[in-house]
């Protein structure tokens, strides 16, 4: 791991890799990334979080009864595993070697041109298997959005939280919705569950009219991540901004206000839909731009934006 320190010393290293055919010996592989590999001499940090991602196509036909147990000495020793089958009829042995739970940890394909897919998949359970986030959601419910794609921006909301652990703590989400007035939704502690959250989330109404997304990120930032309702000291603050229009209610206070929120520390993502002119987009998301706000033409088109922002954040 200490190899290389930079993104194209490690690609061109990728690129030179041979391909050094044979049977298959899943073992030893995982007995020399946790003895030789994840060690401070090599590169490992003490304090930062061990990640093992393992790919492969066959159970293991050399050392076979060693493998899970190799596995589960490297999870005993703190390495989390990331396991991903491609073309596999049975996957018990690939279950054996992701850490648990199985169903968030291990990933299966048919064909490994569907790898590139699966990229974002792993990333996002990578990213927030054990982050500690408070997040609230900042939905336009102006006239322009119609309620068949407001219902699609609560779809995307659903599906944004599907990898996030909120039954276990590290995620607390709250929602606030603004057309003319802000609504908020729920805050940050009112729900502990995933299951209730969504239900929250499918109860929340349209409330057309004009477009005041300065009086929302305003009430995002002084009533929603303060500690009476849920903002945790120490914990990362991101705000996601979902609007399909310009303000056309206090327009010169929009990007001030977001302005203050990120001076408060409060991390936004910004996300447009349908924008000719993203300019208050882009002054209301966090820095660098292009990181931190993504536009799309259709609300059909926020599913597959999902994975984008998740592995952004």
């Amino acid at each position: 791991m200490n190899t290389y320190r930079t993104k194209a010393d490690v690609y061109n290293a990728v690129d030179e890799i041979p391909y050094r055919y044979g049977s298959t010996n899943t073992a030893d592989a995982l007995k020399t990334m946790r003895t030789q590999m994840f060690t401070r001499a090599n590169g490992d940090r003490p304090g930062v979080e061990n990640i093992c991602i393992v790919v492969t196509d066959g159970v293991s036909n050399i050392n076979a009864r060693r493998t899970i147990p190799e596995a589960e000495q490297a999870r005993g020793e703190g390495i989390h595993i990331y396991a991903i089958g491609i073309g596999l009829s049975d996957t018990r042995e690939l279950d054996g070697i992701a850490s648990k739970p199985v169903e968030e940890n291990r990933f299966a394909v048919q064909e490994f041109s569907e790898l590139r897919d699966l990229r974002h998949k792993v990333f996002s359970a990578l990213c927030c298997a054990d982050a500690k986030i408070d997040l609230v959601f900042v939905l336009d419910a102006s006239t322009s959005v119609t309620e068949p794609n407001f219902v699609l921006m609560k779809d995307f909301v659903k599906d944004f939280l599907y990898e996030a652990d909120i039954d276990g703590g590290n995620v607390r989400v709250g929602v606030i919705i603004y057309s003319s007035q802000d609504h908020v939704e729920f805050q940050m502690n009112t729900y502990r569950t995933k299951a209730d959250v969504y239900n929250a989330v499918d109860e929340i109404p349209y409330r057309y009219g004009s477009t005041n997304t300065a009086d929302a990120l305003k009430t995002m930032r002084t009533q929603m991540f303060t500690r009476a309702n849920g903002d945790r000291p120490g914990v990362e603050n991101i705000c996601i901004v979902v609007t399909d229009g310009v303000s056309n209610i206090n327009a010169r206070r929009t990007i001030p206000e977001a302005e203050e929120a990120r001076g408060e520390g409060i991390h936004i993502y910004a996300i447009g839909i349908g924008l000719s002119d993203t300019r208050e987009l882009d002054g209301i998301a966090s820095k660098p731009v292009e990181e931190n706000r993504f536009a799309v033409q259709e609300f059909s088109e926020l599913r597959d934006l999902r994975h984008k922002v998740f592995s952004a954040l």
